[in-house]
């Protein structure tokens, strides 16, 4: 079994490409995995629009998975193993770890963890699972998952877009609330704290194993990017999704969570989102680039961006 394992900060396209590559033969798009304990106890709604305790994928998936860790019916164990193992400060002591100390809180939910990919793949007779979770301390567990290749995508966006997106209201699409909001001050922090963390996590798991993706080139090009994906999977034989004119079909998904346009099927267009050129004070312009400044150039940004005649807003 594989688990691609999409890492970097919100807002960046990992919903985007999740789906994408959920249209691939054998790849089954979960989301936001991380989440699925909650919020199957909350029966918040599945990709599909169904509770997610009710649907055909999860229903079964959850119910095997508390048979074989014993969890009596109670997820909420799991998310609280979770939520005490798997802090973003816990990072340095996961990425020295061989094994997890037999008993404590990490060896459950490593436990559990893995189980719950098995029955994925087992319910949906599909071998590579898209786990676009984000979180840097969730990709670095998955190290000590035995029997299982792991393949690592850090997926990045220009920062400024990202502050810019972050703070637009925009409605939750399961819920009658808007989704959280940041600050260009927060979101530039978090930007360059989670990518520089998402490099460390890649190098320990080994460079063969991971790719940097750009959401830029994404939208750009998916036809290829969805292809790259597939060779570092060594899955380069999968009929890709049907991309016409920047268009994709998108069919019906099991998407744990993520961005509202999860609920998206049919023909959805790709574009490259460029509104923050044109709508983003200076101010938070100059705040953005100014916290990211050390890894702009890294990723291929310039300090002063300019809009792209062909495909802008």
């Amino acid at each position: 079994m594989k688990i691609v394992y999409v890492m970097g900060w919100g807002r960046s396209g990992s919903t985007l490409l999740d789906t994408m590559l959920g249209e691939l033969d054998g790849f089954f798009s979960a989301g936001e995995l991380r989440y699925v304990f909650n919020h199957f106890v909350k029966k918040r709604p599945c990709g599909c629009g169904r509770p997610i305790d009710e649907c055909p994928v999860w229903r079964p998936v959850m119910h095997r998975v508390m048979e074989r860790v014993k969890l009596d019916n109670d997820l909420r164990k799991a998310a609280a193993w979770q939520r005490e193992a798997l802090r973003l400060r816990h990072l340095p002591r996961l990425l020295q770890l061989r094994q997890a100390t037999p008993g404590g809180p990490l060896a459950h939910y490593v436990s559990t963890l893995k189980a719950t990919y098995e029955e994925i793949a087992e319910v949906t007779g599909n071998t590579v699972v898209i786990d676009s979770s984000k979180r840097p301390s969730d990709g670095a567990v998955l190290r000590l998952l035995p029997d299982v290749e792991v393949y690592l995508i850090h997926l990045v966006r220009d920062p400024r877009a990202v502050a810019y997106s972050w703070q637009r209201r925009r409605p939750q699409g399961d819920r009658d609330s808007d989704m959280q909001r940041f600050g260009t001050l927060v979101s530039s922090f978090n930007w360059l704290t989670w990518n520089v963390m998402a490099e460390v996590v890649c190098r320990r798991h080994g460079v063969e194993k991971c790719r940097r993706i750009r959401y830029e080139d994404l939208v750009a090009d998916p036809r290829r990017v969805l292809q790259d994906v597939a060779v570092l999977t060594e899955t380069e034989g999968v009929e890709l999704p049907t991309l016409d004119d920047f268009r994709v079909t998108l069919l019906e998904n099991h998407t744990v969570a993520g961005n509202p346009r999860r609920f998206q099927t049919g023909t959805t267009s790709i574009r490259n989102d460029e509104a923050w050129l044109h709508r983003q004070s200076l101010r938070d312009r100059v705040v953005a680039t100014a916290m990211s400044a050390p890894l702009l150039r890294r990723y291929g940004y310039k300090l002063r961006p300019t809009v792209s005649p062909e495909r802008s807003v």
